[in-house]
């Protein structure tokens, strides 16, 4: 490492990166030929979706609002992107999926967001939570759809970098 790379720009990094591929790879495990969907890449979200693609997950499809890091996820193993500035996550799932995706991943900590990840899963799907909203920060889910089996998963940094 240059003796110029100041220590604290690395070390959100690395957190980032322990998070984002310990939601996936220790927490959410997702399986050969399942979807996901990662929302805000990112350091966080870029390191999910490497931890997606050697998972051996069929679809990653990633939403954001900056063109710039959708590009960087396509290039890290995002099958799909979605600019969500421009397009509704829900319906662009609907297009890419036929219908859902396995899991989705919030890296974004944003309630609206939330909310459209919790409408992109289907039966027995999993919304994960990492991005950190503001404190008392609540978001709403339809109780039907979740009664039909959707779950809901916090992951903190700590907990996703565990070993398994």
């Amino acid at each position: 490492m240059p003796d110029n790379t100041p220590i604290e720009l690395l070390g959100p990094l690395a957190c980032g990166l322990a998070t984002g591929a310990g939601a996936i790879l220790n927490e959410a495990r997702p399986r050969l030929g399942d979807s996901v969907l990662i929302a805000g890449v990112g350091a966080v979200g870029l390191a999910a979706v490497m931890a997606a693609k050697n998972s051996g997950v069929t679809k990653i499809i990633v939403a954001d609002v900056h063109p710039n890091r959708l590009e960087l996820a396509k290039e890290f193993g995002a099958t799909h992107v979605i600019n969500s500035r421009d397009q509704n996550i829900v319906e662009e799932i609907r297009k890419i999926t036929g219908s859902t995706v396995d899991y989705a991943f919030d890296c974004t900590g944003v309630v609206a967001v939330i909310e459209q990840l919790a409408e992109t899963i289907g039966m027995r799907g999993h919304l994960v939570l990492i991005g950190a909203a503001p404190a008392g920060a609540r978001f709403s889910l339809d109780h039907l759809t979740t009664l039909w089996g959707k779950n809901v998963m916090g992951c903190l940094a700590a907990v996703a970098a565990r070993g398994s």
